[in-house]
């Protein structure tokens, strides 16, 4: 039975890391020991749906430091750059906080049973506190599938980036209504 996980080890992260590579190239993957301590810093940049053991899909949601940001927007930073460092603490401070919809993959057996969906409703509902300082949204798409992803869900396209991938946008109050209003099927 699928469910939200309420606590993720560095096992998932290599379920994680295994459900990325089957779509693209390991040079545009953070490398899960990374991940696993994003996550331990800050529970809410990753969510996950499992069935079991098994990671059926995830997402990385978090804000990112202004520079990165502004590096992301450039086209200039490949997140499989992304260290611990980079991210923001979303409860501390009372400053914008700049999004970054990092990654949101499943596996395809998985496929049709509403796995990206829940993962974006989850992702909403954890920033929900601190959503009116949640100022941009960006993604960085490696794969077609996530162009159209980013289509779909109401982000515009900025640019192609010096790693290959597509930068796309949008405010993330825009983004939070498009996923409660149920958004488009992932």
């Amino acid at each position: 039975m699928l469910s939200l996980a309420q606590s993720l080890t560095l096992s998932d992260f290599h379920q994680m890391y295994a459900i990325e590579r089957a779509y693209y190239d390991p040079g545009y993957i953070t490398p899960p020991q990374e991940a696993f301590r994003w996550y331990q810093a800050y529970p809410l940049s990753t969510l996950a749906v499992k069935d079991g053991e098994t990671v059926a899909g995830f997402l990385n949601l978090f804000p990112v430091r202004q520079e990165v940001f502004a590096r992301l927007l450039e086209g200039t930073f490949n997140d499989q750059e992304m260290e611990l460092c980079h991210l923001a603490d979303p409860f501390s401070g009372t400053g914008p906080l700049p999004m970054f919809l990092c990654c949101i993959a499943r596996r395809p057996d998985y496929q049709g049973q509403g796995v990206g969906e829940r993962l974006l409703q989850a992702g909403v509902e954890a920033y929900r506190a601190v959503a009116h300082r949640c100022g941009p949204i960006i993604t960085d798409n490696v794969t077609e599938a996530g162009r159209r992803f980013s289509q779909r869900y109401g982000f515009a396209f900025q640019r192609e980036s010096d790693h290959g991938s597509s930068i796309y946008m949008q405010p993330y109050a825009a983004f939070a209504r498009r996923v409660e209003g149920g958004g488009s099927p992932v």
